[in-house]
């Protein structure tokens, strides 16, 4: 049900869009805002996410592969839980076949070298959706620092790979991209 799920999330942005698109008052307004809202929800826009844990189906990498590209959607976001792990191989490998592209991997799994190995013989760059993690009892710039001080070493192996570390912030859903550690 994911794909209902995508489709559901864009249906609501859309009738966001449509009742800000009513509260403006200039027709060259509305039909300014109306194309930008299309061009953010065309197909090769959208990244497929969640799909790998919470498909009621439990498709394999093949069958999932081929379901995205079915959809139309080309790029795919890597949800995993521990028994993915021994099919990561297969799944950039059914990926690649049916011209789905590897935009991100959620977390880190317990063989990060064998993973980046695995996604470099591949060529494989894909960010890196990881949460910081901090103590909810510390001060704002005591959070900061423990969440740079825990993320730096993550970051100068991805980066070294050739991967983005995103920082994922459950509390509002925020993603914040860097290339390894400098800023964009």
């Amino acid at each position: 049900m994911p794909f209902r799920c995508s489709g559901l999330i864009v249906l609501l942005a859309s009738l966001f869009l449509v009742v800000h698109v009513t509260r403006i008052s200039s027709a060259e307004e509305r039909a300014e805002l109306a194309a930008r809202a299309q061009e953010l929800f065309r197909h090769d826009n959208l990244v497929a996410w969640c799909i790998v844990p919470f498909d009621a189906k439990k498709r394999g990498p093949e069958e999932r592969a081929a379901m995205l590209a079915k959809l139309g959607l080309k790029r795919f976001a890597y949800d995993w839980r521990q028994e993915h792990v021994p099919t990561f191989d297969q799944e950039w490998d059914a990926l690649a076949r049916h011209g789905v592209t590897l935009d991100a991997f959620w977390s880190t799994p317990p063989d990060l070298p064998g993973l980046l190995a695995s996604l470099k013989r591949r060529g494989l760059k894909p960010s890196f959706w990881v949460m910081a993690k901090v103590p909810s009892d510390l001060d704002q710039a005591t959070k900061v620092q423990h969440a740079a001080d825990r993320l730096r070493p993550l970051a100068e192996t991805l980066a070294k790979a050739g991967c983005r570390l995103s920082i994922y912030n459950t509390s509002t859903t925020a993603t914040i991209m860097c290339r390894g550690l400098r800023r964009r």
